[in-house]
């Protein structure tokens, strides 16, 4: 019995010290968790306040940003795929009344509303891969088919994000190619000289005393230098430069059109699994629980 006693003495601090031990790694535990959950919130905030509102914004406005892309095409493209001839037509007789180095009338007209309307489309895109991105749940074993929507609508955002940028690409382009023809055209360039002439003379004693007379000539000469006569190839070069950019344009449009209601269409469709790719329930993790 002493012995047991004696037992239960040391067996006393030991358990009290575990305790204390195991107290302290709950409070941690709990901290932790209360860390996680408070991170969890933050995010999900995020996404109803920013990613998910925004996209919510761009598929609502979707059919109206589609009829002022073929609002832009009807009003800013007066010739048709299969009017280039006419086009043609029309630029080379503008050339020849505002001469080769003023800007393409038609071009002018269309380039900024359309290059305005390309780079909202990229950034409606960058919005509805902000939402997907950030809808695609943990990685666990099991109920990937709407996650695997989510990355194949991703990858067709990447697609058409990166073809909307080539075409805002060729804009700098065309004008660079634009400069380069004029150059070559050898056009007639115009100089003004100013020469002026001061003369002076004084006359002493006569009549009136003595007199000093200054006066002041003033001479311009207008000077011009190049060939007079234009290379016929070269016009024909510009015009034709002017042509195919135009086309090139209207095609991208076209193209644009097609691919943004491409993308609403998927949304659309897609539209519970690109939210819930785990369904309503949303599996044991899911951070989307505000859908």
């Amino acid at each position: 019995e002493q012995l047991s006693k004696e037992h239960r003495k040391q067996d006393q601090p030991i358990s009290r010290k575990a305790r204390q031990l195991s107290l302290s790694v709950i409070i941690e535990t709990k901290s932790q968790i209360h860390k996680h959950t408070k991170m969890k919130n933050t995010i999900n905030t995020f996404k109803a306040s920013k990613t998910t509102d925004a996209a919510l914004t761009v598929l609502n406005n979707g059919v109206s940003t589609l009829e002022s892309l073929e609002e832009l095409l009807n009003d800013k493209f007066p010739f048709e795929a299969h009017q280039l001839s006419a086009a043609s037509k029309a630029f080379e007789d503008e050339i020849s009344t505002k001469g080769a180095e003023e800007a393409n009338s038609t071009l002018e007209n269309a380039i900024p509303p359309t290059r305005d309307a390309i780079a909202l489309g990229i950034a409606h895109i960058q919005t509805l891969e902000a939402w997907i991105t950030l809808s695609i749940p943990p990685v666990e074993d099991g109920n990937n088919f709407g996650v695997s929507i989510q990355l194949d609508v991703a990858k067709f955002l990447d697609e058409k994000r990166k073809e909307f940028g080539k075409i805002l690409d060729s804009i700098p382009a065309y004008y660079g190619s634009r400069a380069d023809v004029v150059d070559k055209l050898n056009l007639p360039s115009g100089s003004t000289s100013v020469t002026t002439t001061k003369t002076k003379s004084e006359t002493s004693g006569g009549k009136d005393g003595d007199e000093a007379k200054t006066s002041t000539t003033v001479v311009e000469e207008d000077k011009e230098s190049g060939p007079k006569k234009q290379s016929m190839q070269r016009l024909r070069q510009l015009v034709a430069l002017d042509v195919q950019f135009y086309n090139n344009l209207r095609s991208s449009l076209v193209s644009v059109t097609d691919g943004y209601a491409t993308i609403m269409d998927n949304c659309e469709k897609n539209y519970d699994k690109l939210a819930q790719p785990k369904g309503s329930s949303g599996g044991r993790h899911n951070m989307m629980s505000m859908f």
